[in-house]
């Protein structure tokens, strides 16, 4: 099995995106800001 890259982050980040930018995009950022292995959206 391939491990992922980046570190395990816990916790809940809680972000009122801007119209115009999508869930995927701003998880995108959040996962490069934290350096996160996995990161995803709650809707």
């Amino acid at each position: 099995m391939v491990s992922r890259k980046g570190n395990p982050v816990h916790g809940w980040v809680i972000l009122d995106k801007p119209e115009g930018v999508t869930s995927s995009r701003a998880v995108g950022v959040v996962r490069r800001v934290f350096q996160a292995a996995k990161a995803g959206h709650g809707g």
